[in-house]
């Protein structure tokens, strides 16, 4: 792929040094909007990853979702809205993390967000960990790189500690970098995945980040809780997809189906009822059908553990044996007469709760595939393989020609209204005197209409008012001497 982006870096070279040359003759806000626009597309391709977005509104299960596909608990299910950062998952050789920080105007504009609301869940957290004593120190840090990291359990210790709420530092963490040696199989080596701030998240300049990230994604993954579709909710589907443009890019999980008494009866009937308001949004009920899925990532994730002959919580396992069970996965809900006598021959009381859990740990991983297979989460790798990773560096190559079209339209437009402004500027400079003497004499003609026109509302509005009082004065006498008449001329 990096063959490929080669020309479309130069384009975007050119465009940046032509986009220089105009930046003087537009308005502000679109200097600030399209040099971004073009800073952001050089990057995107000098590095033409594959980028798959999992957004979604805070609390969906976004992070539970990655670390399904991760294989792993690397990605912090306790981040909460405060502790948000765009981060990032990349296969890597060997595993490392990089931390960058907000420069120093980018913190003051995040902290100007964030203070807007003084009583806020942020401002509270940030006081208790007396993060103002911080700003110095890593507003503007220089970035972090840690490396020699030979362990998934060290990878996650040190993934913690720079997003984890009891340390200060995590306020000012821009972006995560987490490159991973064991990268999940099924997908690409050039795939990211990225974990974005929600859409709704209690600072709005992070939501801003998350919007500006989902134009520069290849794919979307939105999580939204199966048992609700409000308001919140839905204007988050709305916003991806007005990012997007293509709607073949976006995948929408109804998370947390597990939390169904009857999973699949439920989640059936709730697609039923999501399809009414997404169908204008997918524009394709095919599309749609695919791409909308009920899954169960916790399941998932614990079940495979339970798989892997891995120690885990009874109370873990005992959820897993529900979700078996509403699944129509016959699970035993009694201790088994080969634990009883075990238990018996190793002498002492006998726990028949902690039977009945080692019974059940026992026919779920004899039922493990089953189980998998009920939490849609399977079929979710299918769909994404089969449809926005299929031939992804094709997909890449159009998105790289898609958006550097639409940054060209953009300035090129605005190359157009400056020339007709100049040629304007310039007709007038070349015009003869007489010329110009008749362009002034057409100014004070549209002045002095203007002017007269102006007289003659005054002088309308002033014989309006006058009538109006008058009337008012009619009325008013006339009321008075009724008054008077009823009262026997007093």
């Amino acid at each position: 792929m990096p063959n490929q982006s080669t020309g479309f870096l130069q384009k975007a070279e050119e465009l940046q040094t032509a986009f220089a040359r105009i930046k003087d003759y537009v308005h502000p806000d679109f200097v600030k909007r399209w040099t971004n626009e073009v800073v952001q597309y050089k990057d995107f391709a000098a590095n033409p990853t594959f980028q798959i977005a999992v957004v979604g509104a805070i609390k969906a299960g976004k992070s539970t979702l990655l670390n399904a596909m991760l294989g792993d608990e690397i990605a912090s299910t306790e981040v909460t809205p405060e502790t948000a950062a765009l981060t990032i998952f990349k296969y890597s050789p060997e595993s490392y993390v990089r931390v960058k920080f907000h420069s120093r105007p980018e913190w003051d504009e995040l902290w100007a967000s964030a203070t807007k609301k003084p009583d806020s869940v942020f401002s509270q957290e940030f006081d208790a960990l007396k993060g103002k004593d911080y700003v110095n120190e890593w507003a503007g840090h220089k970035d972090v790189e840690e490396k020699k990291i030979s362990s998934i359990e060290q990878l996650k210790t040190t993934v913690k500690r720079y997003s984890s709420s009891k340390s200060a530092e995590h306020y000012f963490v821009k972006e995560l970098e987490i490159g991973i040696s064991q990268f999940p199989d099924f997908l690409p080596r050039e795939i990211v995945l990225v974990d974005t701030p929600g859409l709704d998240d209690v600072v709005p300049y992070r939501s801003e980040i998350t919007k500006r990230y989902i134009g520069r994604a290849n794919a979307i993954i939105v999580c939204v809780n199966a048992k609700f579709l409000a308001g919140e909710q839905y204007n988050t589907l709305v916003k991806v997809f007005e990012q997007v443009g293509k709607s073949k890019k976006v995948m929408v999980l109804g998370t947390q189906a597990d939390t169904f008494s009857d999973p699949k009866r439920d989640w059936e009937r709730q697609k039923l009822e999501w399809s009414k308001y997404l169908n204008e949004l997918f524009k394709d009920p095919s599309l749609m059908d695919k791409n909308l899925i009920g899954v169960s990532s916790y399941i998932f994730s614990t079940a495979k553990k339970i798989e892997a002959g891995k120690d885990i919580a009874d109370a873990e396992i005992t959820k897993v044996a529900g979700f078996a069970k509403a699944n129509g996965i016959e699970i035993a809900s009694t201790a088994s007469k080969e634990d009883i006598l075990k238990a018996a021959e190793e002498g002492g009381s006998i726990d028949m709760d902690k039977l009945v859990v080692r019974s059940q740990r026992k026919r779920i991983k004899e039922k493990a595939a089953e189980v998998l297979t009920c939490t849609n989460i399977p079929r979710f790798f299918e769909v994404l393989r089969s449809g926005p990773l299929e031939d992804s560096a094709v997909e890449l190559n159009n998105d790289l020609s898609f958006k550097f079209d639409n940054i060209k339209s953009e300035v090129k437009n605005q190359v157009l209204d400056v020339k007709a402004s100049v040629e304007e500027q310039l007709k007038t400079l070349s015009a003869t005197a007489e010329e110009k003497e008749a362009a002034i004499t057409r100014k004070k003609e549209d002045f002095e209409n203007l002017n007269q026109y102006a007289t003659e509302v005054e002088q309308s509005f002033n014989a309006m008012r006058e009538r109006v009082n008058n009337a008012i004065a009619d009325i008013k006498s006339r009321l008075d001497s009724e008054i008077k008449s009823a009262l026997g001329g007093k």
